[in-house]
């Protein structure tokens, strides 16, 4: 009910007080998909085009059809968002339209329509027979937005507002023309209307494509808070990362990386925060944490806060606080002499994460960065002049109090220009070969601070990077036929960091001081990738994406693509958006052939992850904790590696529906970061499975000996113990029934484990 504020009117009564909450969810679901897609707006002027051409049947018939696939498509909604598997979520839906259809029969003299969700009443008897069937036909297409159907049905109405329009305008002016003296009152000034496009809108449901299923927009309540409690109002808090099965990702709408919306804090320091319902749609996967950036010009920025949006920390509010911090300012010299020409930026890092932010620049050169909190940060200042000569500060170590007002002079030097060439393992001449470098300097206690360049290979082998600031210099090459081989260790890495450094590929190492250090890097044969994509009965699938993901492991920094994209520092400071778009293609990606084949060229060699997507088909492997199905490949240097992967239909398991250790967190032994029970989870279990056994063990594998185990099932009981091995085994668990496991033990947190399927 509403057209501005919409509101979902729910009865009351002895008829609908016995259902369980389960029965309201999909109800609710769908009839918040109806506000969230604007559908009771649509209807208003699809009732205003029906009242207006009430003579016209076809009129009637094109409403009529409109509406139906506005009720479908919510139906699929409604019937997404349940723990059940899908099929037996879509007959409990059905079976609950035709429950509420004959109590609203049999009541006619006390209909109180439940939204739309009730079409017995709603519309015509066969419409609901219409929904019910479509629910119940395991082979239908999901509707997540209007099909042809329902397009061609939307241009009819379309073209007949038009007409609509035309014949009242021409009234108007035939009115007006009839009155010329009548005077005409000022036009009122308009009312100022919410941005409703495409990049700002914060509610509703993300635009798929028409293959690709809905993604609802949930909200988080994040509290801003300053050191005292007090609300901070006008605060920004900007979710710009998220994580799902202890793995990190950019911003998502559900399916692809998009840019993240900023959300302001209202008077009592409240920020609604919206989010895709999944993380990775395809698998149904949730999103279990959004990392967020907190501002507010009188604070120090939090950048790397975590927000947990699991089921059981969804309705609480999360309070973030922030604090006043140090405030820097800085003078920059090149031979003594105080910068004030050319452009000046200053690149700075914070705790465990780097961060680039624009600081303020003064006419004389002076730079004032936004508030730091406390504790440890790295700067360097980046100055180029009006001639084009880059030059670099030193990387300063600053230690920071909360409060401290520091004025800083640096010292500016020019950069090193870098020339090297590819070993001559490499045939001449190269071809399409690139170099990507970065110069690291760190600090105890804080990531390293970077500065990223690259370069094209010339014929000959020969490359030159862009003057550089000093540290170590980390290299990786790759040109058609062969890559940079994996570096040693530099001689300032740790013992610990020296382990299984051979694991993962890595970088090579040189120096960059004064003196430009002479690079060679030394190539090695990369590996290409033949993979057959078949079908059930063994046809091959065409236009099947196929990926892979060969990693280059930074030394003290994160992981990329190996080769992509090609960064540059210098370049992000003037455009960070470039980078963001680099992110969303690949060199190691491509469609297979009417063959059912696909060539991927120029792949590091080793164990590689390989994944495969397809609108009908899937890749079988399914890894309950896992954020998609792959395959994993072991390519061999220089030859061509021949695959084939069989694929099933697409059917109604996801990744999503699998067990996963959602709310798992291990906070040590005598420490606790739980101060109440979590809620109980369920998932179902398989009919056959009576019988639960396991290990328990700590974060270094080591058996733990009683820790109480506890499976819940609808009811207390069957809990047990576990041994001095740290193993447990429980008995005669109801079939069919729906379980979790629940461990704890003094001194460790408690956790929850949803009973796999197998």
């Amino acid at each position: 009910m509403g057209l501005f504020r919409p509101q979902v009117v729910l009865p009351m009564g002895n008829d609908t007080d016995a259902w369980p909450a389960e029965a309201w969810r999909p109800l609710l679901v769908h009839e918040l998909a109806h506000i969230h897609r604007r559908d009771h707006a649509v209807g208003l002027v699809q009732r205003l085009v029906v009242a207006f051409y009430w003579w016209n049947p076809l009129v009637h018939a094109v409403s009529r059809e409109l509406s139906l696939v506005r009720e479908q498509i919510c139906d699929d909604l409604a019937t997404s968002v349940s723990s059940m598997d899908a099929s037996s979520q879509r007959r409990s839906y059905a079976a609950l339209l035709v429950d509420l259809a004959e109590r609203a029969t049999q009541r006619a003299s006390d209909r109180l329509r439940l939204g739309s969700a009730l079409a017995a009443w709603n519309g015509p008897a066969d419409d609901l027979t219409r929904r019910i069937q479509r629910l119940l036909d395991p082979h239908r297409h999901v509707a997540t937005s209007l099909g042809k159907r329902g397009r061609a049905a939307m241009g009819v109405v379309a073209l007949v507002m038009c007409l609509l329009v035309m014949v009242l305008n021409v009234r108007v002016e035939t009115l007006l023309a009839s009155t010329p003296d009548t005077p005409v009152a000022d036009a009122a000034e308009p009312t100022e209307q919410p941005n409703l496009s495409d990049d700002s809108e914060i509610a509703g449901q993300d635009e798929p494509s028409e293959d690709e299923p809905a993604v609802l927009r949930l909200e988080k309540l994040v509290r801003v808070v300053d050191d005292k409690g007090d609300p901070i109002a006008g605060a920004t808090v900007t979710p710009w990362g998220m994580s799902a099965r202890r793995a990190s990702m950019s911003w998502t709408d559900g399916y692809r990386a998009v840019d993240p919306t900023s959300f302001t804090a209202d008077e009592n320091g409240i920020a609604r925060v919206e989010f895709p319902q999944y993380a990775i749609a395809r698998e149904r996967i949730a999103p279990e944490s959004l990392t967020c950036r907190v501002e507010h010009p009188e604070y120090a920025s939090a950048q790397m806060e975590s927000v947990l949006v699991t089921a059981s920390t969804l309705s609480e509010t999360t309070t973030i606080q922030l604090h006043r911090g140090a405030q820097v300012v800085i003078a920059s010299t090149i031979d003594g002499r105080q910068v004030t020409g050319g452009s000046l930026f200053v690149d700075w890092g914070a705790r465990a994460f780097n961060i680039r932010l624009m600081a303020t620049i003064t006419e004389d050169g002076i730079a004032r960065l936004p508030r730091l909190l406390a504790g440890v940060h790295l700067v360097r200042v980046i100055h180029e002049g009006e001639d084009g000569t880059r030059h670099y500060s030193d990387v300063e170590r600053l230690e920071l109090v909360e409060g401290q007002e520091l004025e800083l002079s640096v010292a500016l030097e020019t950069g090193v220009e870098i020339r090297g060439r590819l070993s001559d393992a490499v045939p001449r001449p190269v071809k399409n070969g690139r170099v990507i470098a970065m110069v690291s300097k760190s600090a105890e206690g804080v990531a390293s601070l970077e500065w990223f360049a690259h370069a094209s290979v010339d014929a000959g082998g020969n490359f030159t990077l862009e003057p550089m600031p000093r540290g170590v210099l980390q290299v990786i090459a790759i040109c058609d036929g062969f890559m940079a081989k994996s570096g040693s260790p530099p001689s300032e890495a740790t013992e610990q960091e020296r382990l299984n450094w051979e694991s993962l590929t890595r970088p090579q190492f040189f120096s960059v001081g004064d003196t430009p250090p002479d690079v060679t890097i030394e190539m090695t044969p990369t590996a290409t990738a033949r993979i057959l994509v078949t079908g059930p009965n063994d046809e091959p699938i065409p236009q099947a994406q196929v990926a892979i993901s060969p990693n280059i492991l930074w030394w003290r920094d994160g992981a990329q693509l190996y080769g992509f994209p090609t960064i540059s520092s210098w370049d992000l400071l003037k455009n960070p958006r470039d980078m963001y778009l680099q992110w969303n293609a690949s060199p190691y990606s491509t469609t297979t052939d009417a063959d059912g084949v696909a060539v991927i060229a120029n792949v590091p060699p080793g164990q590689q992850m390989l994944a495969i997507q397809h609108d009908e088909f899937q890749l079988p492997t399914l890894e309950p904790n896992g954020i998609g199905r792959y395959e994993r490949v072991e390519l061999i240097a220089n030859e061509d590696n021949h695959f084939a992967f069989g694929l099933e239909p697409r059917g109604d398991e996801f990744l999503g529906d699998a067990a996963t250790v959602t709310d798992n967190i291990y906070c040590g032994p005598g420490v606790s970061q739980i101060t109440k029970p979590r809620p109980k989870k369920t998932v179902p279990t398989r009919a056959a499975e009576t019988e639960l056994a396991g290990v328990v063990v700590d974060v270094k594998g080591k058996p733990l000996a009683g820790v109480r185990v506890d499976v819940w099932t609808w009811y207390p009981g069957n809990e047990t113990t576990t041994d001095e091995e740290g193993r447990f085994r429980l008995t005669d668990l109801n079939r069919l029934s729906e379980v979790e496991v629940e461990f704890t033990k003094d001194g460790y947190c408690p956790s929850l484990y949803p009973a796999q399927r197998t």
